[in-house]
């Protein structure tokens, strides 16, 4: 009886040890599962999701390539005009009145006038003048200032002869001499440049 006893007992022990083995390996098959579930779970969410994803990330690579273009290419034009004003103020030789734009041009009008001639026989010159100002304001101060300037417009060209006043060299000789006298008058600027628009002895 005592070694039956033993033999069942020993036998009960073998059985326990069995099955929890046995629960054991279940539970390390069931965590496996788990495991493998939820990597074929997150696969078929990339995968459901994967057309999406490569639309979002070749839109982020697109809109990151059209900056990096858009940069260089506003920052080459900025280069480009810096280098080309360079390039002009080394290359080309400055002549004012030619080179830059005027500030501001306000005409003086038209004049006939008679010259100042030794013979008998009488000469005018008709002419049309315009004057080249180093300040918008200067404009204004010319129109209220237009029967002083139009006095000594006529005071210089009277004073020449008709057969000098055609002469070229004579001409830059009025426009000085009419810059000159003009500028004493203005306040608010001061003509850098005087044009003919018309010059006719007659």
């Amino acid at each position: 009886m005592g070694s039956e006893g033993n033999s069942t007992a020993k036998e009960n022990v073998v059985d326990l040890k069995t099955l929890d083995d046995k629960k054991k390996g279940m539970d390390k098959k069931t965590e496996t599962g788990k495991k493998a579930g939820m990597k074929t779970g997150l696969l078929n969410i990339i995968l459901k999701y994967k057309l999406i994803i490569i639309i979002f990330l070749v839109s982020v690579l697109l809109l990151f390539g059209g900056f990096i273009v858009w940069k260089k290419v506003f920052s080459s034009g900025h280069k480009s005009k810096e280098n080309l004003k360079s390039e002009i103020k080394e290359e080309e030789v400055f002549i004012p009145g030619i080179n830059e734009m005027p500030i501001a041009i306000a005409p003086l009008g038209d004049f006939i006038v008679s010259l100042n001639d030794s013979s008998n026989e009488k000469h005018y010159l008709k002419t049309s003048l315009s004057v080249e100002l180093d300040k918008q304001e200067a404009v204004n101060e010319i129109k209220l200032r237009e029967v002083q300037i139009k006095d000594i417009v006529i005071g210089v060209i009277s004073s020449r002869d008709s057969v000098i006043i055609l002469n070229p060299q004579e001409k830059d000789n009025i426009k000085k001499e009419l810059q000159k006298a003009i500028n004493l008058l203005l306040v608010k600027g001061k003509i850098t440049n005087v044009y003919f628009t018309e010059f006719v002895a007659q």
